[in-house]
């Protein structure tokens, strides 16, 4: 049940970033770069909306694990804010990978060269607990296996502030880096 929480924001990244391509074709890539609006602050409002998508996402999903599932989920708050900024992090990181190809199909492919390889070996599908020694090793060092590992800890109430803080500064400098290359690449020809 616990690795079953970062399917769906995996998932969610994945789905959400390709949508990118829908905008791009229809046009609102290129109404928003001729607009007033600069697309950094496009890009930025795409984001905070995002998050707030995982945060709702985070709630409903441990409230019902938690009173449906009876999965004891004691730092609610803490959890929800993993999985808000996780989630975003990792659209952030699957949306880089979007725009990189020059077409929506070799985007799409790639996408799913990217997503699934991490979500079998990362614990999305089958948990730690049911894999061989070595994929365990490999598993936990993908982005998605340290950020379920990170949750699991958050969940067994094992929080550590300093350690956490650190894992989350890691992902906001992987989350910037991202960004700064997404929006890099959006105002430089991928929105016409």
């Amino acid at each position: 049940m616990r690795d079953a929480t970062h399917v769906v924001p995996t998932m969610l990244a994945s789905s959400s970033a390709t949508d990118i391509w829908k905008e791009r074709t229809q046009g609102t890539l290129r109404r928003t770069a001729a607009s007033p609006v600069s697309m950094t602050a496009y890009l930025c409002a795409r984001v905070i909306f995002i998050a707030l998508v995982y945060a709702a996402v985070a709630l409903v999903g441990l409230v019902a694990a938690q009173r449906l599932a009876g999965m004891p989920v004691p730092n609610l708050p803490a959890a929800a804010l993993w999985i808000t900024f996780v989630g975003t992090v990792f659209y952030l990181l699957f949306l880089w990978v979007t725009v990189l190809p020059a077409t929506q199909r070799a985007a799409s492919v790639l996408a799913n060269l990217t997503i699934f390889p991490l979500a079998m070996l990362g614990g999305c599908f089958f948990p730690f607990e049911w894999m061989p020694g070595w994929m365990v090793s490999v598993g936990r060092l993908t982005p998605n296996g340290w950020a379920l590992s990170e949750f699991k800890t958050i969940l067994d109430n094992n929080v550590d502030i300093a350690h956490l803080a650190v894992s989350a500064a890691v992902l906001a400098a992987f989350g910037g880096v991202a960004f700064f290359f997404i929006a890099r690449r959006v105002t430089r020809g991928f929105a016409v």
